[in-house]
């Protein structure tokens, strides 16, 4: 039986208004912006009521394989976009599943993969192209979005322990708003590579607070805690790496 938690319901709103939020803008650097909010991670983490550990962080070299994936079998292979998000979702359960059994959960293990997913984040963001998009509103209808929403929010809550941290990482926005922000992936293939190295030190930072904490505030307290000292980094690594312009400034095609 699933079994629903008050945030899995919280993260189904989340999710259905950042996708609505990617839709109504136009501008492919603010699309990408809002791809690049750790929100559903926050929910998801809160959700399964534990620590981060290694397959947290590990999660986000899937999801920027996720974001590629979709950008080139779309753009250079012209396959049909619909099929080929969800033909990458499916990927990426799987590939989640199979690592969440093979991981080891030590400390060293940890650190190792939160330092190698930080280098591969800034090498992904460093040769990401930026090639001029247009500028594009192309909501999907309300009533076709919300329950894709909610089918993928209850077949991961169905498998969140076959995944675990996995699913703080999957791409739930990302899947709607591949849809909605087609004539901009590249623009949301960067902002998701910057995500990347930028919530490797956000996850880094929760894992040491939570451990901190782990005496005096145990469980969902002290992760709280850890999770609001994590998005202090995130938020303030976001404005350093934007000028304080919060989206990344991208060329645009009129």
């Amino acid at each position: 039986m699933i079994h629903f938690t008050a945030w899995d319901w919280v993260l189904m709103g989340v999710v259905t208004a950042m996708a609505s939020l990617v839709a109504w803008f136009r501008s492919p650097a603010w699309k990408a912006f809002m791809l690049g909010l750790p929100l559903p991670f926050t929910c998801v983490t809160l959700s399964l009521g534990r620590g981060v550990d290694v397959t947290h962080v590990t999660g986000l070299v899937v999801l920027l394989l996720f974001s590629l994936a979709v950008r080139i079998f779309y753009y250079k292979f012209k396959y049909p976009l619909v099929p080929v998000i969800a033909g990458c979702a499916i990927g990426y359960c799987v590939l989640g599943g199979v690592l969440n059994r093979v991981l080891p959960r030590s400390e060293p293990a940890f650190w190792l993969a939160a330092v190698a997913v930080f280098a591969i984040g800034v090498v992904a963001f460093r040769f990401s192209p930026v090639p001029p998009e247009p500028r594009h509103r192309s909501p999907l209808p309300f009533w076709i979005k919300v329950p894709i929403i909610a089918l993928v929010v209850v077949f991961l809550v169905a498998i969140k322990q076959q995944i675990g941290g996995f699913m703080a990482t999957f791409p739930m926005v990302t899947m709607i708003s591949a849809y909605e922000a087609r004539n901009s992936l590249y623009s949301a293939s960067r902002q998701i590579a910057m995500g990347v190295f930028g919530m490797a030190v956000m996850i880094a930072v929760i894992h040491v607070v939570q451990g901190l904490l782990a005496d005096r505030l145990p469980g969902l307290p002290g992760l709280g805690v850890a999770i609001a000292a994590g998005w202090t980094v995130y938020l303030a690594q976001l404005a350093v790496l934007t000028g304080g312009r919060w989206a990344l400034t991208m060329p645009i095609r009129e």
